[in-house]
């Protein structure tokens, strides 16, 4: 108010105007004046950065690491400066923030006066929510448009008439905060996804409200109130949705989904109130920021769908195949590559080849805001090498890898999959990798428990899926490697409620990077019907034999192979999406040995002996020996061609190594990210 209280002072002859300006600007001076000297400054923009910024980040735009980012962003935006608003929620909360950040960046008004068209349309839509019976309150589509809206508010705000700011405000409060209030009065039962353990929409939620709350601080009761209580919304969403070593509970693109709007959340309340500092560096640093999306990543570019995920989502790489969305979250590898002490090359590789979602069409403002200035980029560059057997302990799920095969195990929580022991399994063929084993169906269907994964079922009966399975969930018992081999093993008995089962622990041996040998150790306290399931794609032709079955891919056929006499069946899931080879028995004991041997198309099955736990596999001239012991606690490795494995480890301790480049990074974090403090 110091410039208008000059003006005011003044005998010119816009005294009268002005005095009209100050009664106008009245409501808001009371509005920042509920505590004198202790509210956060209101000046435009200041969500995610300030005025003062804009230079740096016009000229951090010209740096050749932002080039192909940045012609992506021009690209786009100057196209839509030919087109209507789009009637897509999705499409136009981003054409929102894609907009005025292209203003931001170049200072062209023609930008900000389309991205005021696309939130005008986006305020002028009559119900913002889904109508879902399930919901009250906020949903996806009410939080999205509220970061759409707020940041054109912030970032456009100058461009603004007084009957536009009101609009929006309005729109914001009664749709989008209204709505979000109505989730998280404390004075009623909290929504179902407030404090939910795994679901995408918390972070989703939160974090767009979040900014839609702090955009309005000065101006609504009612936006304080969000702000201060998203405030702690958004931490412990990210502290429960972020597991020990990266991983997630939910599949790799739902979690980035819910974690990238509670990053965006936390990265305006940490510049409005501050406190985010440690848990950035934890979630960066302790937390290996987003390892596990790119490990999860398979050689034949889609993700290991474990848990709830169409493994199509996000296929490609962006760096490689060209897909905007394709590959690892370029955002969230952007900030956590920033945050990390040195930087960590692993994580610049994936922000600056990994995907963004649709509606960014691969420019997504936060992740040009958040990436290191003065790092080269590595956009087409190789991946760096990555290890060949690793372990994401709070997600408990495992990779283990060859130039010639790739495996992603499933042995922690099943939440609403029945999926704890199953696995994806790709192969190599030539310069191509194919699929052949399946975690779940390539398209969405409403079941999605065990019978349709590559586990097993006892007593007919699937595994208990929901938020218990969270801590009653499978264990590691073993997880490492030594020469010529990958092992783990897995308790995966506290999936299954029938109180008869008292033991089912996998064992996977990943043979000198060739081979899969299974060692199934079940047991009971009366006879049991057990049977192992082999998920595949209903396009790929199954041959039944004596002792298995062969799965012929379009380059390469895997041949499983059972030990002992056991029935083999075929079977084809619901929706025809998948087919299964079963493996069955009723028994109280049960040692079920599968091999999963990879070859040629039309090559030789491999020869398989079982005697008192030594597997012996010969296949063209080449033989191995795999030892296994049964001892007082059930089967356990022994050894493999002579190499033993009782030093391989519990499962407990890391087995994910970092990339970090080791630099100072006193100059290198972008300054907006961390800087607080402005409530002061």
């Amino acid at each position: 108010m110091n410039s208008s209280n000059r003006l005011f002072s003044s005998r010119s002859a816009l005294a009268a105007i002005l005095l009209g300006i100050v009664i106008c600007l009245l409501p808001l001076a009371r509005a920042a004046s509920v505590e004198p000297g202790s509210e956060p400054d209101s000046r435009h923009p200041f969500l995610f950065f300030s005025a003062a910024d804009i230079p740096e980040i016009r000229a951090r735009m010209e740096l050749p690491a932002f080039a192909d980012r940045r012609a992506l962003l021009f690209s786009y935006v100057d196209k839509l400066l030919g087109e209507p608003p789009s009637d897509i929620v999705r499409v136009n909360h981003g054409n929102c923030v894609l907009l005025a950040f292209a203003y931001i960046v170049s200072g062209d008004p023609r930008y900000a006066e389309r991205a005021i068209a696309e939130a005008l349309a986006s305020a002028a839509v009559p119900e913002w929510g889904s109508g879902f019976h399930f919901n009250r309150g906020a949903d996806l589509r009410t939080s999205e448009r509220s970061l759409g809206l707020a940041v054109v508010y912030d970032w456009c705000h100058d461009r603004l008439s007084a009957g536009v700011r009101a609009t929006i405000r309005e729109a914001l409060i009664t749709k989008g905060l209204e709505p979000y209030f109505s989730s998280i009065d404390p004075a009623l039962k909290p929504n179902w996804w407030v404090h939910d353990s795994v679901n995408n929409w918390r972070g989703v939620c939160h974090g767009g409200n979040s900014v839609a709350a702090l955009v309005l601080y000065h101006e609504s009761e009612l936006a304080r109130t969000c702000a201060e209580m998203s405030n702690r919304h958004v931490m412990s969403a990210l502290r429960e949705h972020i597991l020990i070593d990266s991983g997630g509970h939910e599949g790799v693109e739902y979690n980035n989904y819910g974690v990238e709007y509670a990053l965006i959340g936390a990265a305006a309340l940490q510049r409005f109130f501050g406190g985010y500092e440690e848990l950035f560096r934890e979630l960066a640093d302790t937390r290996l920021g987003n390892y596990w999306s790119i490990y999860m990543c398979a050689p034949d570019r889609r993700f290991a769908n474990i848990g709830r995920m169409n493994y199509i989502w996000s296929e490609g790489v962006y760096g490689i195949d060209g897909d905007p969305a394709g590959g690892p979250s370029s955002m969230r590898s952007a900030l956590f590559d920033a945050l990390v002490p040195g930087g960590d090359r692993l994580l610049r590789w994936a922000s600056d080849n990994g995907g963004q979602r649709f509606y960014w069409e691969g420019a997504n403002p936060f992740q040009l805001l958040w990436r290191r200035a003065d790092a080269p980029s590595l956009l087409h560059a190789p991946m760096p090498e990555l290890q060949e057997a690793v372990l994401f302990r709070g997600a408990g799920h495992a990779i283990l890898q060859s130039d010639r095969l790739w495996l992603a195990y499933s042995g922690g929580a099943a939440f609403n999959r029945g999926d704890v022991g199953a696995f994806v399994l790709v192969s190599k063929a030539n310069e191509d990798w194919e699929r052949l084993i399946w975690i779940d169906p390539p398209i969405q269907k409403e079941n999605f428990g065990s019978g349709r994964q590559s586990t097993y079922l006892i007593g007919g009966a699937e595994q208990v899926t929901g938020e218990s399975t969270l801590e009653n969930r499978g264990r590691y018992l073993r997880f490492g490697s030594a020469q010529g081999f990958h092992y783990l093993a897995n308790d995966i008995r506290a999936l299954y409620a029938d109180p008869a089962l008292t033991r089912l622990v996998r064992h996977m041996v990943m043979v000198r990077g060739t081979y899969i040998v299974l060692l199934d150790d079940i047991a009971a306290s009366k006879p049991l019907d057990l049977e192992a399931r082999f998920q595949t794609a209903v396009s790929k032709e199954i041959e039944l034999r004596d002792t298995g079955a062969k799965i012929a891919g379009a380059q390469r056929d895997l041949h499983l192979v059972f030990s002992g006499s056991v029935p083999i069946t075929l079977g084809e899931g619901s929706g025809g999406a998948l087919r299964h080879v079963s493996a069955s028995a009723n028994a109280e004991r049960a040692t079920l040995v599968s091999v999963l041997f990879p070859t040629a198309k039309d090559g030789d099955a491999p020869e398989v002996e079982t005697a008192g736990g030594v597997v012996t596999i010969t296949h063209d001239g080449e033989r191995d020996l795999i030892v296994f012991v049964d001892d007082t606690a059930g089967w356990r490795l022994h050894e493999v061609n002579g190499v033993s494995a009782d030093e391989i480890p519990t499962g407990s301790e890391r087995t994910v190594h970092t990339m970090r480049e080791g630099r100072s990074d006193a100059d290198e974090v972008p300054p907006w990210i961390l800087r607080s403090g402005s409530r002061r």
